[in-house]
């Protein structure tokens, strides 16, 4: 039961963690040279990013990019490590700009939300549950949706969303799998991991 922090760095992470939400759920949805401007097509062998198109045979480019990402995060993680974990790293900032306003907003601050974990269950409390995880669900749902649009385009995403799962059943499964350990993180597993 985390009590809120207040102040002018908090407010800079919540700003920083707002802005890597909205990148998150804008890049699919961006075009950029008649394209998204992030595209996996792992089918089809393409990848699309920013407008440029990469190839199998250009995926020594994909080999420096993951490269200079991965030493880049070395780098900050050794240098100041807490700027990672504390500000960008998507489990701290789903899980603090999220799913703890969720549960601020549903069953009140942190001495509240002990009392109701420690009362015995009544059909008010019982309530908040629900709506707290329907709300989880929801937000999970999204995530797993967009994770989606990254690998199929946005066009795509839509039509399968509008169509039953049994004509898309791996990308249904896909979909359900992303959602259901996105759930299990945010609303049980959270600190351990």
């Amino acid at each position: 039961y985390p009590a809120p922090i207040r102040g002018l760095f908090m407010r800079w992470r919540r700003w920083l963690g707002y802005f890597v939400i909205a990148v998150y759920f804008a890049m699919p949805w961006i075009d950029i040279g008649g394209m998204p401007s992030i595209l996996i097509q792992i089918p089809e062998r393409r990848f699309a990013l920013f407008g440029h198109i990469f190839w199998p045979q250009d995926a020594f480019y994909l080999v420096f990019l993951l490269i200079g990402m991965a030493m880049t995060l070395f780098f900050f993680t050794a240098v100041a490590g807490r700027v990672w974990c504390g500000w960008l790293c998507p489990q701290t900032v789903f899980m603090e700009e999220i799913f703890r306003k969720i549960e601020e907003w549903v069953e009140g601050d942190h001495h509240a939300r002990r009392r109701i974990d420690q009362s015995p269950l009544t059909l008010a409390t019982a309530g908040r549950k629900i709506v707290k995880h329907a709300l989880f669900l929801g937000f999970s749902a999204l995530v797993s949706n967009t994770f989606i649009a990254y690998f199929t385009g946005r066009e795509t995403l839509l039509y399968w969303m509008t169509q039953p799962p049994w004509e898309h059943w791996t990308a249904f499964l896909f979909m359900a799998s992303i959602l259901a350990l996105f759930y299990f993180d945010f609303a049980w597993f959270r600190e351990q991991f």
